[in-house]
């Protein structure tokens, strides 16, 4: 799920492709998930092999096979996109009768984020004005440390740093993850790249 188009959160995955194919898009800033958020619309690419050429570096790190099909629902309420609903299949082929069934989940989660921000972190109501938060995982924290160490070893802005990091995932074919905790662990540095 994205809570902007800045700040990425992952609240749920329901098996290791999915986790993966949320590990990638949060580390290489391409495939449905991004693509539905800042088109608002739902991607419905029901012919992996056919449609993954949209998103090239996120469809090269995926393993082979693992993937048929691909859709992402916007999670919105009229103008308010809240984050997106990632679902796959590992046979091609389109949502078909359960196009319905799914964005009546949508719906449901989108209203489940909604309450949950109602609701605020203490569940009495009382959320002081904070902006909704999406439960970081392990992986997704430590991106965000590394970034914030990059940041300031090299003295550049955050989103310079995470674009440092993820190059650096990327030409290593790497995830941005495993990265991460490398640079926490003080086992790679990024000062000496360009």
């Amino acid at each position: 799920m994205m809570v902007d188009e800045r700040r990425r959160g992952t609240v749920a995955t329901s098996d290791a492709v999915a986790d993966r194919i949320e590990q990638l898009q949060f580390g290489l800033g391409e495939g449905p998930c991004i693509e539905s958020f800042t088109t608002r619309r739902p991607v419905l690419a029901a012919d992996w092999a056919s449609e993954s050429r949209r998103w090239p570096a996120f469809a090269d790190g995926l393993e082979a096979g693992s993937v048929g099909a691909m859709f992402a629902l916007p999670l919105q309420i009229g103008a308010i996109t809240l984050g997106v609903l990632d679902l796959y299949r590992t046979a091609p082929g389109s949502l078909g009768s359960a196009l319905g069934d799914a964005l009546l989940a949508a719906e449901t989660v989108t209203l489940a984020l909604l309450d949950a921000h109602e609701r605020g972190p203490d569940g009495d109501g009382d959320h002081g004005g904070e902006r909704f938060s999406a439960s970081l995982s392990e992986t997704e924290v430590q991106v965000y440390q590394a970034t914030g160490l990059i940041s300031g070893e090299l003295g550049v802005p955050l989103e310079e740093a995470f674009v440092r990091l993820r190059a650096h995932a990327f030409a290593r074919d790497r995830l941005v993850g495993e990265v991460a905790r490398d640079i926490i662990a003080r086992r790679i540095r990024l000062d000496g790249e360009g």
